[in-house]
């Protein structure tokens, strides 16, 4: 489980407070371990994997929602639509707040990308219904 978290800056600080010295991972004695693996979860550090999980899950909101104002293609193969991730991309490149690809944002800057395309989606959206 440590080695999952994102845990390289602030190891030595979590080992002087648990333990009153500062230690390596490979230092510590399979209890030491256990309190340290507590002492994260109840902190709520996040794995590598849970963070990327989250990236992607705002990704995928991205591409539903620009899916839903139109950019889709025809896929022969499954008879129907599916997202036009070349032209989702491009746009994303073209229209974002960072003007670089969607899967460059950090998770930091992600948020924000995901807010201006939600007002990118309803200004669509309210001016298909006038």
């Amino acid at each position: 489980m440590l080695q999952e978290l994102d845990l390289f800056d602030d190891r030595w600080r979590i080992s002087e407070e648990l333990f009153g010295v500062r230690k390596g991972l490979k230092a510590l004695n399979p209890a030491e371990l256990d309190s340290m693996a507590q002492y994260c979860y109840d902190q709520g550090y996040k794995s590598k994997d849970q963070l990327r999980d989250a990236d992607n899950e705002q990704r995928r909101k991205i591409i539903s929602l620009l899916r839903g104002i139109g950019f889709t293609t025809f896929d022969t193969k499954r008879g129907g639509t599916i997202a036009d991730m070349p032209r989702i991309h491009k746009y994303v490149e073209e229209v974002g707040y960072l003007h670089k690809n969607m899967n460059a944002y950090t998770s930091a800057e992600l948020p924000k990308l995901v807010t201006q395309i939600e007002i990118i989606h309803n200004k669509e959206i309210k001016n298909f219904n006038k």
